[in-house]
């Protein structure tokens, strides 16, 4: 047989190749997928501002000025900002 027949001809499917043979991906019902967003959401949300109340606490007990207290809240804002653009361009 010529070699540019056989070259022409379809490659006969196996059953490794077969097109349902190809593993499917495994995913979460929609109502649980959403359950488990809304719930990761929710936790980080409101982990971000945990530790906000506590300079108040740490200006209290080690007498920060009211300065130094402004000073912490702005560069935990701006650090969370920065954080928060970061994990959007990944």
């Amino acid at each position: 047989m010529d070699a540019s027949k056989t070259a022409s001809r379809p490659a006969r499917l196996t059953p490794a190749r077969a097109p349902d043979a190809v593993p499917r991906r495994r995913t979460l019902p929609p109502g649980a997928a959403f359950a488990a967003a809304a719930l990761t959401f929710a936790a980080l949300y409101l982990a971000a501002g945990a530790p906000t109340p506590l300079l108040v606490v740490f200006q209290q007990e080690w007498g920060f000025a009211p300065w130094v207290l402004t000073i912490a809240f702005a560069t935990w804002r701006c650090c969370s900002a920065v954080v928060a653009n970061l994990s959007k361009a990944w």
